[in-house]
């Protein structure tokens, strides 16, 4: 992704090369091209793809949901009577329906080769964070969508406060950043229930920071620019209590992170998935004239965010409140996303954050997870 403050998730002006979708006899084509025509919509993931994904670009004015893609038994069936279209267990027959837009929520190991065959289909791609399994995958997956609309779902980047934030630090309301601190932790699901699956598993790409730290860092960077080295150190102590042989890998459930930005600001966090009682996630950024404290004490993800500004005298001088969202809190900053992305599949523009953000995101975790192995600062390899 650029490496300059400012980017982010905007829409972004820079015009892609013209790019034929689909053969010029096909109907889809002549829809995308007429850039006010329906948009067919498939989705690869009936588990956050049919949770959010699917009401949210219900949605959007000028989107059909045409198909999901699933693994087939009664999930997929309840799936397919609550929206009323197939539920594809074949890929090739997914693709297939002429779809103008196709979105993934897969696991880690499942990424790449779903997007290989959306990328030979020629169709404009949106995808779930990770992008793969690893930097050196995130890495081909950009460079084989290239001439594609394509964009990655950091979806904390599109929530109001989060926004609000970016435009303090840009409008130097803050003055230039010294120091951010974060404190985001929480007990998930599969902690709670000690249930085991790729999420908790470190051969299936699972572990706190693919779950969190992902968010984390993109945030980081979008607020105050690239990040030159890293440091930290992971445990697993608590997933390690429930992995199902010891053959199995426990993935990490706690990290703690150092970074140094280019130029003169730090970073230091704790990201832990397996705490229990625990729902906060706080960013704490300090400037030359004052501080900003932006946090969630509510056990909603994406939705309850607060920011107050400090002055150089602890004095209030803004606080803000996000209302609650109705219903799952996850739709509405995936939808802000989305609505962005239709317009750049409509217009033939690039979408931020787009895969090359993946990409940088993949470097900065793969930088993290050397440097608890050596014990020492790392460069993430794209810097």
């Amino acid at each position: 992704m650029a490496h300059r403050r400012g980017t982010g998730p905007e829409p972004a002006q820079e015009r892609l090369p013209r790019q034929v979708h689909r053969p010029a006899a096909n109907a889809a084509y002549h829809r995308l091209t007429a850039m006010n025509g329906v948009l067919r919509v498939g989705i690869i993931g009936i588990g956050f793809g049919a949770e959010v994904h699917a009401p949210a670009f219900q949605r959007i004015e000028g989107c059909e949901l045409v198909a999901f893609l699933g693994t087939g038994g009664p999930r997929s069936g309840e799936i397919s009577e609550r929206f009323g279209c197939p539920v594809d267990v074949d890929l090739n027959s997914f693709l297939g329906r002429d779809l103008d837009i196709v979105t993934v929520a897969l696991p880690p190991t499942e990424v790449a080769p779903a997007i290989s065959a959306i990328t030979s289909a020629k169709i404009p791609i949106l995808c779930e964070k990770p992008l793969g399994c690893s930097a050196t995958e995130a890495t081909q997956l950009e460079t084989q969508t290239r001439g594609l609309v394509t964009a990655v779902d950091f979806e904390f980047a599109e929530i109001p406060a989060f926004a609000h934030l970016k435009s303090m630090i840009e409008e130097s309301e803050l003055g230039e950043v010294r120091f951010i601190q974060l404190t985001w932790l929480t007990e998930s699901y599969a902690q709670k229930k000690r249930k085991w699956s790729w999420k908790t598993d470190a051969n299936k790409g699972g572990g706190v920071l693919t779950l969190l730290g992902t968010h984390a860092l993109y945030i980081a960077e979008w607020l105050v620019g690239p990040v030159a080295k890293v440091r930290a150190d992971l445990s697993n102590k608590r997933t390690s209590l429930f992995k199902p042989t010891e053959a199995d890998v426990a993935a990490e459930d706690t990290a703690f992170v150092q970074m140094r930005f280019v130029g003169s600001a730090s970073f230091a966090g704790t990201i832990g998935n397996a705490h229990p009682g625990s729902h906060i996630h706080q960013w704490i950024v300090v400037g030359e004239n004052g501080t900003a404290i932006l946090e969630n004490r509510t056990s909603d993800y994406t939705s309850g965010f607060t920011l107050n500004l400090y002055d150089a005298d602890g004095r209030e001088r803004q606080s803000l409140a996000d209302p609650r969202a109705d219903g799952d809190g996850r739709i509405a900053p995936f939808l802000s996303l989305a609505n962005r992305f239709v317009d750049s599949v409509r217009n033939g523009t690039q979408c931020r954050p787009d895969f090359g953000a993946g990409r940088r995101v993949a470097a900065l975790t793969e930088a993290i997870r050397r440097s608890h192995i050596a014990g020492s600062w790392e460069t993430p390899h794209d810097i």
